[in-house]
Parts: C-alpha cells; sequence; structure tokens
C-alpha cells in the first residue's frame, strides 16, 4: 500500500512540474526578442521560392515562427505552424490611419485568443515606429495571444502555384494599364469589367476613416461617407451564396422591381412606408439632383446592371435604376436609343450641329448618353478619343 502511494505521489509530482515547464516554455516564448521578418525572393523568377532574413527588433512579440509565404513551411530551421485564429493587417505608409486601426484592432473582444500579424509593405520607418510602440503597449500577452510585424519590399511574390493566381491573372490582363489616380472610377468602366461584378457585403465589416487622400477632403468625407454604418459585430458566415449566381440574382432583382411602387417626384423630406419597395427610375443627367436629399454620390457607384439598391429606416428599400442603361427595367419604363441614330465624327473644333447637318441629321443631345462608352468609342465608325497619360484614352 506504501508503495503504491509513493508512486503515485511522484507520478503526479511528474505531472505537475511537466505542466508548470509548458506553461513556462509559453510564457518564456511569449517575452523574448521577436523578429521583424523581411521577405526577400530568392529567385528572380515570379513565384519563386521565397527566404527571410531575420533582424533582430527593439519590439517583444510573442516569438511564433513566422512563415515566409506559407504557413505550413519550415523557415530557418523551425518548424511553423498554420496560421490559424489570427488577424492579418496590411499596411504601407499611412501611419496616422495605421494608428487609428491598430487603436480600434486592439478593443476587440476575443483579441487575447487571436495572433495579429502586420503585414508592411515597404520599410516606412514611422509606420514600423508605430507597429512596434502600439505592439508594446497593446498586443502584448495575454492582451493578445501573440503579435508579429512582417516587413516584404514593394514587389510581387505571387506566382501561379500559390494562393491569390486568380487575382494575379486579372493583374495581368489589366496591370499594364492601370491608371496612376481615380483607378475605381476605371475599373467601372465596361471595357475594364467586361462584364465582371464583385460580390460584397451588403453591409461593410470595415470603415473607411481616410479623411485626406489623394481624392479626398474632410468635407466630402463628411458629407458621402463619414455617416456610413458599418458591421461592428461580424458575422459567422455568409451561408448559401448560390443565389448570388447571374440568372438568379437577375431574377430576384426584377421580381423585387415588379413589386415596387412607383415613386414620383423628389426625395426631399420624403416619408417612406416601413417594409415597402419604392422604385424610382431615372435619367443620368438628373442623377445628382435627385439624389442629393440622401446624400449620396452625384454619380452611381456600389449599383448592379445600373439599378442601384438603398436600404431605409423601417427596413424599407429604395431602388434607383438608370433608365436609359438598366435591362432589368420593364420595357414601358425604359428611354432607348432613336432608330436612326447614326453617330457621327466631327472635326476638332467644329459644332456638332454643323456636322450632322452636313450629312442630312439632326444633333439630339439626349442620344449622346448612348454611345458615351468606350465600346462606341472604339468601334469601327472611328469615333475620336483624347490620349491619356500612359497610352490610355479617354471619351
Amino acid at each position: 500500500m506504501k508503495r503504491t502511494l509513493i508512486f503515485i505521489l511522484i507520478l503526479n509530482s511528474f505531472l505537475l512540474l511537466t505542466a508548470i515547464l509548458h506553461e513556462w516554455s509559453h510564457y518564456s516564448s511569449s517575452i523574448r526578442a521577436s523578429y521583424i521578418r523581411k521577405v526577400e525572393p530568392s529567385s528572380k523568377e515570379l513565384g519563386g521560392p521565397q527566404t527571410t532574413k531575420e533582424v533582430p527588433a527593439k519590439l517583444k512579440h510573442d516569438g511564433l515562427p513566422v512563415p515566409a509565404r506559407t504557413p505550413d513551411r519550415v523557415t530557418a530551421g523551425i518548424r511553423t505552424r498554420p496560421i490559424v485564429d489570427s488577424i492579418i493587417l496590411f499596411c504601407y505608409d499611412r501611419e496616422e490611419y495605421l494608428e487609428e486601426t491598430l487603436l480600434s484592432l486592439a478593443s476587440l473582444k476575443g483579441l487575447d485568443q487571436l495572433t495579429v500579424y502586420v503585414s508592411q509593405d515597404g520599410t516606412h520607418p514611422g509606420v514600423a515606429a508605430l507597429v512596434e510602440r502600439l505592439g508594446q503597449t497593446h498586443f502584448k500577452p495575454p492582451m493578445a495571444r501573440g503579435f508579429v510585424h512582417w516587413q516584404h519590399p514593394r514587389n510581387p511574390l505571387l506566382g501561379p502555384n500559390q494562393p491569390g493566381h486568380a487575382w494575379l491573372q486579372l493583374w495581368l490582363e489589366i496591370g499594364t494599364q492601370f491608371p496612376n489616380q481615380a483607378w475605381d472610377h476605371w475599373m467601372r468602366l465596361n471595357t475594364t469589367s467586361k462584364g465582371r461584378d464583385c460580390v460584397v457585403p451588403e453591409v461593410n465589416r470595415n470603415k473607411n476613416i481616410g479623411e485626406v487622400g489623394a481624392n479626398m477632403n474632410a468635407q466630402i468625407f463628411k458629407t458621402f461617407l463619414g455617416g456610413m454604418a458599418w458591421a461592428e459585430q461580424g458575422t459567422d458566415g455568409f451561408g448559401n451564396l448560390q443565389y448570388l449566381t447571374k440568372s438568379r440574382y437577375d431574377d430576384h432583382m426584377k421580381n423585387l422591381i415588379g413589386t415596387a411602387d412607383l415613386w414620383s417626384g423628389s426625395l426631399q423630406d420624403s416619408k417612406f412606408e416601413a417594409g415597402k419597395v419604392y422604385l424610382l427610375p431615372y435619367l443620368m443627367e438628373d442623377y445628382e439632383a435627385v439624389v442629393k436629399p440622401l446624400k449620396l454620390w452625384p454619380f452611381p457607384r456600389g449599383h448592379y446592371c445600373h439599378l442601384t439598391r438603398i436600404p431605409l429606416p423601417g427596413g424599407a428599400q429604395l431602388l434607383l435604376a438608370d433608365r436609359r442603361a438598366c435591362p432589368l427595367l420593364p420595357v414601358h419604363l425604359r428611354v432607348l436609343p432613336d432608330p436612326q441614330l447614326q453617330p457621327t465624327v466631327a472635326e476638332r473644333a467644329v459644332d456638332c450641329s454643323i456636322t450632322c447637318r452636313s450629312v442630312g441629321k439632326q444633333c439630339t443631345e439626349s442620344n449622346f448618353w448612348f454611345i458615351n462608352s468606350c465600346e462606341s468609342m472604339s468601334t469601327s465608325h472611328s469615333l475620336w478619343v483624347v490620349p491619356c497619360p500612359r497610352g490610355r484614352s479617354c471619351n
């Protein structure tokens, strides 16, 4: 009996010691000096294998092994594990916005169960210093499970056998023509999108905080972006998304239009009945005045086939449809081009009315909307185009 008790005591002591050593190893890994991982290509070939150069940093992260490109790779002789229960934040050179984002992230419920990876594009010193400072003050264990700072050179690292290849293929298609500014407008051109659409959550899961930028100022931000709602609580998933396939989604939107009440008149001081759907067909030249009471952008954004769905208080919905361009509208609400429309090229500095009369035609301003597209400008009737920077053209 005594031998049995002694054996049990020894066994319990061994198990207790093992548990203490396990906890200590985890604790010590969380306080030892971490590394800023600079990912550098070891091959000139796009998508070649990657290596890492370890640069000691003043900030003490949790010391978790950092994968070079793929989560299950062996890096510098250390067996890495998949990145699970993690948040990856990408940044470049706007440290004031990065600071606001990191402070917001630091208040996230359950952060103590997550590892935060900050992936810095380039070596901006202010951004690096900010990441180190906030990592030390807001993301040390136990506030976060771990915190790792990566730095990458500003050159593409995606190859055909790596995740993200679908986006790379799109970039190879459009990258050489990508504009220096106003790229979002350029992406909306039908010659760029080619009938493709983006699938996005109806309520954004992030919030735009950029009051100052290349094409933004505080007044525009306050008017159009500052009041936008965002999904602060998040979601566990989006469920079955088959209803977003084109044929089913087109049918859904047509049915929505069919059940909508036709709205006429101004939206100023308008009152909408809870749960109802309203349809407001518009002409593009009137759009800015139509949506001004709703504080929407003066040109359509976020539309599908030129149909914009606006959620309203009480579950009501407002459908804004371009009468010339929306194919989902019933025929009796559409404005179609004149069957005798004939696009005609005018000489520079020659009035279009004079040009039309010279071929026995009459200029009709409203018909210009039907030819004001990149397809029309590039068709065989040789409409002239204005050359733009980097070899692009705009109508």
